[in-house]
């Protein structure tokens, strides 16, 4: 994993959305197509999505993992933890630390 860019080397500051999933494999490609739309509604920031997932089973990991692989502002994280609580707290603070996040959106 390489290390992500500091604002300064960057034209754009990052804002990621983080969402806690579980078992959402109906609904999550859209849900991330759905954000990633957006940019051009988002002036100045580059738009990345963290899904932030309780240890699915039913195929969100997959899913993710691959809209993930090809998409470079698709970012997953596997909480392995239940509850949106901890999702967002574990989102949040891997968006800070990993993905050098400027602005987090919920």
């Amino acid at each position: 994993m390489t290390a992500p860019q500091s604002q300064q080397q960057r034209s754009q500051r990052r804002a990621v959305v983080v969402t806690p999933t579980f078992d959402e494999k109906e609904n999550i490609a859209d849900l991330v197509a759905a954000v990633l739309a957006e940019q051009e509604r988002v002036q100045g920031y580059e738009l990345h999505v963290l899904v932030a997932d309780s240890h699915s089973q039913d195929g969100t990991l997959d899913i993710v993992s691959g809209l993930a692989a090809a998409n470079s502002r698709v970012h997953l994280l596997d909480v392995q933890e239940r509850g949106i609580g901890i999702g967002l707290f574990r989102g949040f603070q891997h968006a800070c630390e990993h993905l050098d996040a400027d602005v987090l959106i919920e």
